[in-house]
């Protein structure tokens, strides 16, 4: 090309985020969201210049004359966003991720190309929701001149760039200090178990039962979000303040209340607090006969609904009159079930099964009883607390029996996914969690599985959106908190990753996997030393062993310590494994003594098993030089997956 076409640019990309999934559950909102956005966005880069080089679905490429030029349209669009959220509907809420860099372009048509554009495409995924992220050049060149704070992250290796690239946060509004509340918007609800003050203690199970079905009605109202149970649950009986569990959860808006039994009449007394302020904004107290206990959610969330000024479609309201089961002891059998699984232990799994078959045994037509033994069957497979087996065939078949006896079950239909994830049946996966999530929103098992499915398929960035909208829905859910922190890992975006790591280990000191995701950040920092230490302890456990055995292969490698992985390879020939479990430790040994054609050997026999998961493949660092192999791309095409992820 001619040299004169050659320039010096500032380039900016814009992202939406959540707007995939957004336009899957309300496609004329997402429409709405769009255009408002795009005004916003427009005046602000006429404002300084910027010229739209192209859009780019739900976003923007822009070229601007300098950096300055575009961190000032940046802010400024980021700021007129902000103030179009605070004038609006709780259910409207624009985020947008900006990212900006600076270098040569070259200029084809009325588009432009060259590594600039390409770094900067790789940069706005690493910004915040609401935020801005620039790269060192631009970072450079306004330090000096935009009154505003610009936080390092670590250095990040980007997708199809040779070279780690330094980060910066803009920070453009202050975090809340120590004590102070953070903002969340109003739309954003979480149900505090409510308290049982009945004479006689027993009856806790009525105030269990009230809180859980709460949750379920109010989920179901548009435009709200309501907080996972194994969240909210976690507050029983705290006396923390309410502003603090606001915090902590990141909602605007908390619900408490009790609730007591005299004999076949209850009162149930509840109140919706400012998360913030702690002001009450309402209460209500419904004296019912006992009959009718499942009556008086479907009339609280219709208050409820309007005291936040939500509006209920018809459709909505015949959802809210819908009830699963009218028997009270399958109910909490079911609630049981539930409680016993997001920790995902040999016990939980277990105890799971036995409460949701007793729940299905007093109610043979209750559908939620049979989705939850779907995903108790297949977990406790799949985890590797019982041989596999059956347990696919008859965990399909309890999903199955779940949606005919009731097919707008969100449950059943992510229950579905999740079993079709598994026979590489992604595109179906898909389709059945887009259902499970229009169904219910607020179903955070839904996203923390739809996301995996998308990060399966290469689409990473829409993956790690569906798992943040989990780690959202459910933040104290151990096993949705290590998914997101797994996600925003393979992204790049290990500062965030480690926050979550935190946090994780908060939930739950000493937990094994845990100590399997921290060695994976030892290995993404060369540190594998640490990583080794904390391997040879994971080594012997039975979830992901595959995954910790090639860890710490691959660990004494880089140590250059061989005559380690060859006295773990002899060791594991004692151990007795399934057949999946043996080609995957074989082919992770195999891997680590550089050894590919015995790897892919291997690899190809276990993905013939459908006993492999594609995700690991597609992002771990470690895993590099299998992906470097013509056989990767060949390997892709054979089970037709795209080759480059494209999310």
């Amino acid at each position: 090309m001619p040299q004169d076409q050659r320039r010096l640019a500032a380039i900016m990309f814009t992202d939406m985020a959540d707007y995939t999934s957004l336009s899957q559950r309300d496609e004329k909102l997402a429409l709405r969201l769009l255009e408002s956005q795009d005004a916003v966005l427009k005046r602000a880069f006429g404002a300084h210049n910027g010229r739209v080089v192209k859009g780019t679905g739900d976003g923007y490429l822009v070229e601007f004359g300098s950096a300055l030029e575009a961190m000032e349209s940046a802010v400024d669009a980021q700021k007129g966003l902000s103030l179009q959220n605070a004038a609006g509907k709780p259910e409207a809420i624009l985020r947008v991720r900006i990212g900006i860099h600076v270098g040569d372009v070259v200029e084809k048509g009325e588009d432009i190309f060259g590594d600039a554009v390409n770094i900067a495409s790789r940069t706005f995924p690493m910004a915040e929701p609401g935020g801005v992220c620039i790269t060192e050049e631009v970072y450079s060149q306004v330090r000096n001149k935009i009154p505003l704070k610009m936080e390092k992250l670590a250095p990040q290796q980007l997708k199809h760039v040779d070279f780690p690239v330094n980060l910066y946060k803009v920070v453009l509004r202050e975090e809340a200090k120590p004590g102070e509340s953070k903002m969340a918007p109003k739309n954003r609800l979480a149900v505090l178990p409510l308290t049982n003050i009945s004479p006689d203690a027993k009856d806790s199970y009525l105030a269990d039962g009230m809180t859980e079905e709460l949750i379920t009605v109010l989920s179901k109202v548009q435009g709200l979000r309501v907080i996972a149970r194994t969240s909210s649950d976690r507050y029983r009986g705290s006396e923390k303040r309410i502003s603090s569990i606001g915090d902590e959860l990141e909602v605007g808006v908390v619900m408490e209340g009790s609730i007591r039994r005299a004999g076949e009449k209850i009162r149930v007394t509840v109140q919706l607090i400012d998360a913030q302020t702690e002001e009450h904004l309402w209460a209500e107290t419904y004296d019912r006969e006992l009959t009718d206990v499942f009556s008086i959610q479907s009339e609280i969330a219709r208050d409820v609904a309007d005291a936040l000024k939500l509006q209920l479609l018809q459709a909505q309201e015949k959802q809210i009159e819908k009830r699963a089961t009218s028997n009270l002891d399958a109910y909490m059998a079911y609630l049981k079930g539930r409680a016993a699984m997001p920790g995902r232990t040999k016990e939980g799994l277990a105890e799971a099964i036995v409460e949701f078959e007793r729940a299905a045994k007093l109610d043979p037509t209750y559908a939620p009883a049979y989705a939850g033994l779907s995903d108790a069957v297949f977990l406790q497979a799949d985890y590797k607390y019982v041989p596999l087996g059956d347990s696919v065939e008859r965990a399909t078949e309890y999903a199955k029996k779940a949606l005919a006896l009731d097919p707008d079950n969100s449950e059943a239909h992510a229950s579905m996914g999740l079993l079709l994830v598994r026979e590489y049946r992604f595109a179906d996966a898909e389709r059945e969690y887009k259902r499970a999530i229009e169904l219910n929103p607020s179903y955070a098992p839904a996203h923390h599985w739809y996301g995996m499915d998308l990060a399966e398929l290469g689409k990473l960035n829409e993956g790690l959106e569906e798992a943040l909208l989990a780690e959202r829905q459910d933040p104290l859910s151990l096993i949705i908190v290590m998914n997101a922190c797994g996600m925003l890992f393979f992204s790049g975006r290990i500062e965030e990753a480690r926050k979550l790591m935190d946090k994780a280990r908060h939930l739950s000191p000493g937990n094994q996997l845990v100590a399997q995701y921290e060695a994976d950040l030892d290995m993404a920092r060369n540190d594998y030393a640490a990583a080794a230490l904390k391997l040879e302890a994971l080594s012997g456990i039975a979830h992901n062993r595959v995954g910790a055995i090639s860890d710490l292969a691959y660990c004494y490698a880089q140590l250059g310590q061989r005559d380690k992985i060859v006295k773990l390879e002899e060791s594991m020939r004692n151990v007795a494994l399934d057949e999946d479990d043996r080609l995957g430790i074989d082919s992770g040994i195999a891997y680590a003594l550089g050894d590919m054609d015995k790897t892919f050997d291997l690899l190809s026999k276990a993905i013939d098993r459908k006993a492999v998961s594609w995700i690991p493949l597609r992002y771990l660092p470690q895993l590099e030089g299998i992906r470097k192999d013509p056989r990767w791309a060949e390997m892709l095409k054979k089970y037709n997956f795209p080759l480059n992820a494209s999310g």
